[in-house]
């Protein structure tokens, strides 16, 4: 399999004779469509053994890693998912100013392992406000033991994180005291500016089961999601403060459309696709840009009504860059968040670098 980047020229057919495959192959595994098109700069996952030696493709290899890597991908469905199987859609909890543990949408997953598992976001003031009051910090508590003993979940995943890590490991501490005993992992997510030059990710990472290091979408202005001098900074900082077998990077093959005047706390930006960023690239005859400095694509263009947009986002290549950083630190696996479109191609590339069974 290689990871190759569009260049003028190019087209299904022609890739199909550099990499010895048939154009069906290529077309499906990047879920391009009936009426495929490929943009300069698009990063294409070819399912080959061979190539005709082109210098821009990039073998992808299967990376070493210590124990089973936990593979756990949560897919944003670009449609409404409520009222679907059980099997396919998972409820997403969370918790208001009353302590309250209430279901407010849906996501599905695709993983390695099957543990049902309480997916709680978090928001950091309601959080903060909920943990200075030992009585609230009961009854919230209390209120999540009952969802996971009524739902049968094995997992507890909280993906929110109060400003204050000393409330963070004082709730861990009181919650893992009912979990423990219950069976019932613990997976806290971070962000690790918060966090870091602290001795709170230690400390936190000692009391829970798993850390999970957060960090994409965070931004205020137009950049990388997540560059690559910054993971390896956050994942040194946190093998270096707890066991790497505890620590998860979240990743995402998503990225976030940013529409000028780009100004701190002014711009606006929405989520977007891989996919909806190569159509518009498409439609609007520009290219990718790979940035050298953060290893990420990027977009710029403008719409209908003149206005400049730039769009940043993580696709098959910066992930494949950011997994192999996974398991040089042996990390114990990788939360990844994408959309419904860019599945496909996920899949296929993890299956590959970790030959992990995904469900």
């Amino acid at each position: 399999m290689f990871l190759y980047s569009v260049k003028t020229g190019d087209s299904i057919f022609t890739l199909s004779k550099k990499f010895y495959i048939n154009t069906k192959d290529i077309i499906e595994a990047n879920s391009l469509g009936p009426y495929p098109y490929l943009v300069v700069g698009q990063t294409l996952l070819i399912p080959s053994t061979k190539t005709s030696g082109n210098q821009d493709a990039v073998k992808v290899k299967a990376l070493p890693h210590a124990g089973s890597f936990r593979t756990n991908i949560v897919v944003e469905s670009v449609m409404d998912i409520k009222g679907q199987d059980d099997t396919l859609a998972q409820r997403i909890y969370t918790v208001n100013d009353k302590c309250e543990v209430q279901p407010s949408g849906y996501f599905t997953t695709v993983s390695n392992y099957n543990t049902p598992k309480m997916h709680l976001t978090v928001n950091d003031e309601t959080l903060d406000d909920v943990l200075r009051n030992e009585d609230n910090q009961k009854l919230l508590i209390n209120n999540i033991i009952s969802v996971l003993i009524g739902s049968g979940y094995k997992e507890l995943y909280i993906d929110g994180f109060p400003r204050d890590a000393r409330l963070a490991i004082t709730f861990a501490q009181n919650a893992v005291k009912i979990l423990k005993p219950m069976g019932i992992s613990f997976s806290f997510a971070v962000e690790p500016e918060t966090w870091h030059a602290n001795c709170g990710l230690a400390a936190l990472g000692n009391i829970v089961d798993y850390v999970v290091l957060k960090e994409f979408g965070l931004r205020e202005t137009p950049g990388a999601l997540l560059p690559y001098s910054i993971a390896v900074d956050i994942v040194d900082f946190a093998v270096r403060s707890i066991p790497s077998q505890k620590v998860l990077l979240a990743l995402a093959l998503h990225g976030y459309d940013w529409s000028a005047p780009f100004v701190r706390g002014q711009s606006q930006k929405q989520k977007v696709s891989v996919n909806q960023i190569l159509t518009i690239a498409a439609r609007q005859n520009v290219k990718v840009v790979h940035d050298k400095a953060s290893a990420s694509p990027f977009v710029e263009y403008e719409d209908e009504q003149r206005i400049r947009h730039i769009a940043w986002f993580e696709d098959a290549k910066s992930l494949y860059k950011k997994l192999e950083l996974a398991s040089r630190y042996n990390l114990s696996g990788i939360n990844l968040t994408l959309f419904e479109p860019d599945l496909k191609q996920a899949c296929l590339l993890i299956k590959q670098v970790f030959d992990e069974n995904l469900k």
